[in-house]
């Protein structure tokens, strides 16, 4: 038998919860001294109260808790119930993650929002290439990214690297989404399309050739990307050019190859003066 005390710094909860539990009929003692009024516990009592807590993390009321246990679910049936609380904390985790970096990136930009590109903004020439692509309107833009790597892993697509992805944006964001395309450098001798989801399916098309593109390197992480086209649309502005859509960007080193402070994207615009 042990005192509340005891049994208490055990099971790593206070002695004012296990009085509680009493009280409400959830965890009784299994005797009280009727002249001290001592409260004792039995080492036979911590499943039950192991099922109390694990219920109570899983945002259970002590009611709903009681209930619960009065029905004697099995191990494996509270187990189960975890393994699904613990998935819907990871994704709330992630998408609280997701947000921060969001935030820390909208932080930055406002900071940087009159500085121009701290590397050189060159211009080159960019030949035509064969471009196995999709076209969307997207409500998240990693999704797409997304979307193209699981296609092009399950449809055992030869040939194709991370560092061969290539991404094209049409027009000002709209209500509706953004208006994108994400695809690879076709791999050699490849034909025909691949099917996404839905109605989408990556085909083969052409992107052309451009004379004089107007390049910049972002090198960081992809949730700063914004950073580096506030400053190239600083600089555009301020030398007198005007966009000719779409607007590319260029994976150029595979981040899975490096750590982030080195991933290299270069944004690419075909300019004409204004």
């Amino acid at each position: 038998m042990l005192r509340i005390g005891d049994f208490a710094r055990i099971c790593r909860v206070t002695p004012k919860t296990l009085r509680y539990y009493d009280e409400i009929d959830l965890l009784k003692p299994n005797r009280i001294d009727p002249f001290t009024g001592y409260r004792y516990y039995t080492i036979s009592q911590l499943p039950r109260l192991n099922r109390i807590l694990a219920l109570k993390d899983l945002g259970l009321s002590l009611e709903e808790t009681r209930l619960i246990l009065n029905d004697n679910l099995t191990p494996g049936e509270i187990r189960g119930m975890l393994k699904l609380k613990e998935v819907e904390l990871e994704a709330r985790f992630a998408d609280v993650q997701a947000r921060l970096a969001s935030v820390k990136a909208r932080l930055h930009m406002i900071e940087k929002e009159n500085e121009m590109p701290q590397q050189e903004v060159v211009f080159k020439s960019i030949p035509a290439q064969r471009y196995l692509s999709f076209r969307d309107i997207a409500q998240n833009v990693p999704d797409q990214f997304r979307k193209m790597g699981e296609t092009l892993e399950k449809h055992k697509i030869r040939g194709w690297s991370k560092d061969r992805v290539v991404a094209l944006y049409y027009g000002p964001p709209e209500d509706g989404g953004i208006d994108m395309e994400v695809g690879v450098i076709a791999p050699e001798g490849f034909t025909g399309s691949v099917p996404v989801e839905g109605d989408l399916a990556m085909t083969v098309s052409d992107l052309p050739a451009v004379d004089k593109m107007a390049c910049l390197i972002h090198k960081g992480s992809y949730a700063r990307l914004g950073e580096t086209y506030q400053a190239f649309w600083q600089w555009i502005e301020a030398n007198g050019y005007r966009i000719v859509e779409p607007c590319r960007e260029v994976y150029l080193n595979n981040p899975d190859d490096v750590p982030e402070e080195e991933w290299l994207t270069e944004i690419q615009y075909q300019l004409e003066k204004a």
